[in-house]
């Protein structure tokens, strides 16, 4: 009798080794390191002007204000950059963003979860691609250096502490989550003080007739307080920049993605009978919807610089983290409610695999009222309508399992430039990234290993996990050790370091990280430093003058694409004199064919794009 515990135990720790060993190789082939890429440009350049102020506080993306003022991200990443160096900093910061953001995941799910169960959902957590905001500008789980995903781990690790009666180390972790990212924390702290209300119904009652009844007097307040005219020029200037920064420039796979959590969320109030789940589910989409509501009146209807700047419409990202930690206790609980809980299942599912595509949210709602009568209302439907609707629904899903492997096709032949250096492993990442398949394919392999328990199977994929996480850690040690910045690229521009005054702006198009880590100089424009310009009115007018002033050469210089020939031909005749007159910089970096004397080139032996480069100075052409 004493040999069953022991055997039970011993297929419990295969299975979790075996689930976990796969899950992993799953996370990091499919959330490889991108380098300094996408906002990590911002964040690394705000951690270079920390470790370096006297280098680059005159750059237009600082000197003005920026959102660096409101988080202590910038310090701490310039201080890794003194350790570790710009390349391997970010690479670093990179991964314990990820891990952080996975132990927050995971501190959440084991409180609502079996063991197996949160094993599955942390597991989801790692691998689905989770966007959130028009243009999939923003997923969960990102892929370079950001204070958002280290914001967001102290969020869910604070409400897995609430929920363990550990107040202070909740206050403290989202405290923490307010210094890192002001913005991504504010919904967190709105979820925590909403479900803790949402406790005493009595104390939920009353702040909901309080804000019902201060709603028109919020609106009145915010209408008189609106943008004076003067300064709408510097909101469409930002929302130019950003059209995501409004909800009325979203686009319908925007609104389509948003199907994913809210019926998830919805389906899960309407099947718990736990009240903590339903408390922070409910509180979940309520602080969610606050948060469109707040972008749509504040930011779309009246312009408000402040709303526009705390983008109130990132609270969304709750919902979306909440509601795939629960999604696999969603499927365990409408799969025994019969022939209606699978129906409703399956177009649940379906929505997941439709995520992209404009009629998600009609079957999104589908499944909800489907599961309202699976649980409210069962005998409504006759049994023999019973078996139609399962078989409708899972002829739905089938379709959107057909449609989605064969976008995974068309995806597989566009090129992914940021994994060059992998063919391989852009083809895999092409077919699986986006896709619902790889969420599918772990739901399969937690059943064969925590359900199935048959142990020389576990075993066997124990193995293949093992083989699968080497390969895994092997590719993503090719990425995090990757240099960007060499040394030997550093060196090659010692001279003209020497040549360009300190603290003199520099004009070289592109990513502004060359100037920044190579000449150690200030960017005079870059497209980077126009994020700026939603924190300063000042900055956004600098910017569009420079703009109007450097269009001719931007467009020389591919930065600015034009369909109009004759502006194109124009614009390659542009010449060094016609840059200097009109823009107030001294120095300019290319390999235009100016006819003017360069101070300095660098030698053609050196890599694309540096071998050949030019470099001018406007005070020897006037």
């Amino acid at each position: 009798m004493s040999a069953t515990p022991q055997a039970t135990q011993a297929i419990s720790r295969s299975a979790v080794a075996a689930f976990a060993l796969l899950a992993a190789a799953a996370w990091l082939v499919l959330h490889l390191y991108w380098g300094i890429a996408h906002d990590g440009v911002l964040y690394t350049m705000q951690g270079l002007a920390h470790l370096h102020p006297d280098f680059y506080r005159d750059d237009v993306f600082l000197r003005y204000g920026s959102q660096d003022r409101y988080t202590v991200f910038g310090e701490l990443y310039g201080r890794t950059i003194g350790v570790f160096g710009v390349d391997h900093a970010a690479a670093l910061l990179t991964l314990i963003s990820q891990l952080a953001l996975l132990w927050g995941g995971w501190s959440l799910a084991r409180r609502f979860n079996s063991p197996s169960l949160a094993w599955l959902a942390v597991a989801l957590f790692a691998v689905l691609d989770l966007p959130y905001g028009s243009g999939s500008v923003f997923t969960l789980m990102e892929d370079f250096v950001t204070p958002r995903e280290l914001s967001e781990a102290l969020v869910l690790g604070a409400m897995a502490a609430m929920l363990a009666d550990r107040r202070w180390l909740a206050i403290g972790l989202l405290a923490g989550s307010l210094v890192l990212h002001p913005l991504m924390s504010l919904g967190g702290i709105l979820w925590f003080v909403g479900s803790s209300i949402a406790a005493n119904r009595r104390g939920f009652r009353l702040v909901g007739t309080i804000a019902v009844l201060a709603l028109p007097l919020v609106a009145l307040g915010a209408w008189l307080l609106r943008t004076p005219p003067e300064s709408r020029d510097w909101a469409a200037l930002a929302i130019d920049r950003a059209p995501y920064l409004v909800l009325t420039h979203w686009t319908a796979v925007a609104w389509s993605n948003l199907s994913r959590p809210f019926v998830t969320l919805a389906t899960l109030a309407l099947l718990t009978s736990d009240a903590t789940t339903r408390r922070l589910t409910l509180a979940a989409l309520a602080v969610s919807i606050a948060g469109l509501l707040c972008t749509l009146i504040g930011g779309d209807w009246l312009r408000l610089m402040p709303v526009l700047q705390a983008q109130p419409w990132r609270w969304i990202w709750i919902a979306v983290a909440f509601s795939v930690l629960m999604l696999p206790a969603v499927i365990a609980q409408l799969w025994p409610l019969g022939r209606q809980g699978r129906a409703a299942l399956a177009l649940l599912l379906t929505v997941y695999f439709f995520q992209d595509e404009i009629y998600a949210p009609v079957i999104a709602v589908m499944a909800v009222i489907a599961v309202w009568v699976a649980v409210r209302r069962p005998a409504l439907i006759p049994p023999n309508q019973q078996k139609l609707m399962l078989g409708g629904a899972l002829l739905l899903l089938a379709i959107g399992v057909a449609w989605d492997l064969a976008n995974r096709f068309v995806y597989a032949k566009i090129p992914y430039v940021a994994f060059a250096d992998l063919p391989r492993l852009t083809l895999l990442r092409r077919i699986a990234r986006g896709s619902f398949f790889p969420s599918l394919l772990l739901m399969t392999l937690w059943w064969l290993t925590f359900r199935l328990r048959w142990i020389p199977l576990t075993r066997l994929l124990m193995g293949v996990g093992a083989v699968a996480l080497l390969v895994a850690i092997t590719l993503a040690g090719v990425r995090y050790s990757g240099v960007a910045y060499p040394s030997a690229i550093y060196s090659a521009f010692h001279s003209w370091r020497q040549l360009i005054a300190p603290g003199s702006e520099v004009l070289w198009t592109g990513n502004p990280l060359k100037t920044w880590i190579y000449l150690e100089r200030p960017t005079f424009y870059a497209d980077q430093q126009l994020s700026t310009i939603l924190f300063s009115h000042t900055a956004a007018e600098v910017m569009q003058q420079r703009f109007a002033q450097l269009e001719p050469f931007l467009i020389s210089e591919g930065v600015v694409m034009t369909g109009d020939k004759a502006v194109a031909q124009a614009a390659e005749a542009v010449t060094l004199a016609d840059v200097c007159s009109h823009a107030q910089v001294r120095y300019v970096v290319t390999r235009h064919r100016f006819a003017a004397q360069p101070l300095s080139v660098l030698p053609a032996s050196l890599p694309f794009p540096y071998g050949g480069l030019k470099l001018f100075d406007c005070k020897r052409e006037g």
